[in-house]
C-alpha cells in the first residue's frame, strides 16, 4: 500500500467517525507510520494537521 492509500484509508476513517472523539494514536496506526512521519505525510498530503483536520470536519458537520 502506498503513501496515497494510507493516508486515503485515515481519511476515510475520520469520517465514518467524525462524531466520535478520534485520538491521533488510532489514526497513526491505521495509517502503520511512525507517528512522526505520519504528521509529517498527512500534512504534505492534506494541507492541514492531523488534529486541525478532524476539528475542521467537525465544525463542518455541526455547521450543517
Amino acid at each position: 500500500m502506498d503513501y496515497k492509500q494510507r493516508i486515503q484509508s485515515v481519511l476515510n476513517y475520520i469520517e465514518s467517525h467524525v462524531q466520535e472523539d478520534i485520538p491521533c494514536e488510532s489514526l497513526v496506526a491505521l495509517a502503520s507510520f511512525s507517528k512522526l512521519h505520519f504528521l509529517r505525510v498527512f500534512e504534505a498530503y492534506t494541507g492541514f494537521t492531523v488534529m486541525s483536520y478532524v476539528r475542521a470536519r467537525k465544525l463542518d458537520l455541526a455547521a450543517e
